[in-house]
């Protein structure tokens, strides 16, 4: 997708944009934080790394002062895929199943909490069988291992699970179900619905009512030139219908019909501007990207109290993550704020 928008920039303004490679999150993030990369493309970990959570932890990392240069949803959802025989019609009935992990995979451990979650349910009510990566997850499914795994319901292993004798079953999200989705949303708050038309057996014809997230989403720091964030901001809105003919898989999120507004990381200030010359950004949408900042704000005052308390208190590195975490959490809750991603 990257490639594509950078071939974009080139043939039409004539400006160059260097695609630099990096398989992490926090590969990525440190292209940024190290002033090596002015943007990045990444998926679930720009919310990690606004609340300075999973890897982002660390005394090296903390919670991250990110901005949003443009955030689209895919027409793919988001979520576990199951074996048809294993009879798992809706998320509440996994329990008593098998389910698979990632170890070292934070996104996929996430999604799968969020489908328990809408469910009723915790990892304590299913057997978790860890897997080293996503592709074998998928595979221990077709292989009888396990009862489902996570997948974008494009992914190449759920068609070859539909042709398994195992069949496939996606469980929806039904998005009449308000509980579930407050539910999901407290522990997985990335997610949002929509409906999958991307998928085996899915069509625009025959939807699923699912969920997912800009994966990935263009992010930068607050820190960033205010005229850089515009003129990028508007180069992927404008320069759609050029790079929007590239054959990669989940392109459509930069649709502008697909990008969203209200999402949980702040859009920057001159993205904004853009946005509001173009008549798309509301007084709504300003409130709540304040209150997103403020977040942040109070997110970095709670951490700068504890790196200079765990230095009193000589809180060894290994510790502080577990530190953090109770100084993250108490300042969330003083705030009156929602808190996420509780270990």
């Amino acid at each position: 997708m990257a490639a594509a928008v950078a071939d974009a920039m080139n043939k039409e303004k004539n400006m160059t944009m260097r695609v630099v490679p990096a398989g992490t999150d926090i590969a990525r993030m440190a292209l940024l934080a190290g002033n090596r990369a002015d943007i990045v493309w990444i998926g679930f970990g720009s919310h990690l790394a606004q609340e300075g959570v999973w890897d982002f932890a660390g005394t090296e990392w903390g919670p991250q002062s990110v901005r949003l240069i443009q955030a689209g949803v895919p027409s793919a959802g988001m979520q576990y895929a199951t074996a048809k025989d294993a009879n798992i019609k809706t998320w509440a009935d996994l329990k008593g199943t098998r389910v698979a992990d990632v170890k070292g995979y934070p996104a996929l451990t996430l999604i799968a909490e969020g489908c328990l979650a809408f469910g009723g349910l915790t990892w304590d009510d299913v057997e978790k069988v860890i897997f080293p990566s996503f592709g074998t997850a998928g595979t221990g499914v077709i292989e009888g291992k396990v009862d489902s795994a996570c997948c974008a319901t494009y992914s190449s292993w759920c068609y070859e699970l539909e042709s398994a004798p195992r069949g496939l079953y996606f469980p929806p999200y039904p998005h009449a179900d308000k509980e579930g989705w407050a539910r999901l949303q407290a522990v997985n708050p990335v997610m949002v619905p929509i409906k999958a038309t991307t998928g085996p057996g899915l069509s625009a014809d025959n939807p699923l009512e699912t969920g997912s997230y800009p994966n990935p989403s263009v992010l930068s720091y607050e820190r960033v030139d205010p005229e850089f964030a515009y003129q990028m901001t508007k180069m992927l809105y404008e320069l759609w219908p050029v790079y929007g003919q590239a054959k990669a898989p989940g392109i459509e999120q930069f649709d502008p019909k697909n990008w969203v507004y209200d999402y949980v990381i702040p859009y920057h200030e001159g993205s904004i501007k853009y946005l509001k010359e173009i008549g798309v950004w509301t007084a709504e949408m300003d409130k709540h990207n304040a209150d997103l900042v403020k977040r942040q704000q109070v997110l970095a005052k709670a951490w700068d109290k504890a790196v200079d308390q765990g230095a009193t208190e000589k809180v060894k590195s290994a510790d502080f993550p577990a530190f953090w975490e109770k100084i993250r959490v108490k300042a969330l809750e003083d705030a009156g704020l929602p808190v996420y991603y509780r270990t």
